[in-house]
């Protein structure tokens, strides 16, 4: 299957897991990661039964499905495995239980303390669109430009998850940080982080994948994007191992 043809099936389906995207090289990103600068990973929560029927959730409370449980679970069983021997600086989480459940699972196999709260990682507000299917949409909306008014901006999302992404890492502590987010709010951070290359528009992050960056300076330089519980291991890895040397 080619790009194409990937990028059309994510695009329908944000369930399915799509081709990793990384940015830069292991030795790249240690290199970057050496320069005082935190790696911060992102996760996308657990799917919903919302998820299943493509709503928009927005600031919906909607809670994992027990699909969404058990993927929580697998995430979290592969980032411990991943960050066995390194020190985790803390778990995040957006307010909303899908993210916070799944941020529960990942403490648990950390052995971290609960996760912490932070209110500029929750989704992006969808407004009057929360709740509808794409057919939905279409059927209200035929011309998109003609959206409700009270929708939070795709700019504003992407500047408030990087300012919650630069307030994880100047907060005190060595080691790894961990967010639990969403995806319309990571696709519109990696559209404006990679310049239109990953994210809204290009692809889908898919739930519990994983995205990593490394935060300092005032600044957040992307390193890998919509890593699966296959990818993120064999990456993560050498990045962390030669930090250590």
């Amino acid at each position: 299957m080619d790009n194409k043809t990937t990028r059309k099936k994510n695009l329908r389906s944000p369930f399915v897991i799509g081709t990793p995207v990384t940015f830069c090289s292991a030795d790249k990103a240690s290199a970057i990661l050496a320069e005082r600068r935190c790696l911060v990973i992102l996760i996308r929560h657990g799917v919903t039964e919302w998820n299943k029927l493509m709503k928009l959730q927005g600031r919906e409370d909607i809670p994992l499905s027990e699909e969404g449980i058990a993927q929580a679970w697998e995430c979290a069983a592969t980032l411990a495995d991943a960050l066995t021997g390194y020190s985790v600086k803390g778990v995040f989480s957006s307010p909303l239980s899908r993210a916070y459940d799944t941020a529960g699972c990942l403490c648990v196999k950390l052995g971290a303390p609960p996760p912490r709260v932070l209110r500029k990682l929750i989704e992006r507000d969808y407004g009057s669109l929360a709740g509808l299917t794409p057919e939905k949409r279409r059927e209200l909306y035929p011309n998109p430009s003609r959206y409700p008014t009270d929708i939070e901006s795709m700019e504003s999302a992407a500047i408030r998850l990087k300012q919650a992404v630069i307030d994880i890492g100047r907060l005190p502590g060595n080691g790894v940080a961990v967010a639990v987010t969403h995806g319309g709010v990571m696709n519109a951070m990696f559209s404006r982080i990679t310049s239109g290359r990953s994210g809204t528009g290009r692809n889908i992050t898919a739930n519990c994948a994983f995205a990593l960056v490394a935060v300092g300076a005032g600044d957040v330089i992307p390193l890998a994007y919509n890593l699966c519980s296959k990818t993120f291991g064999p990456y993560i890895r050498p990045v962390l191992g030669a930090l250590s040397e």
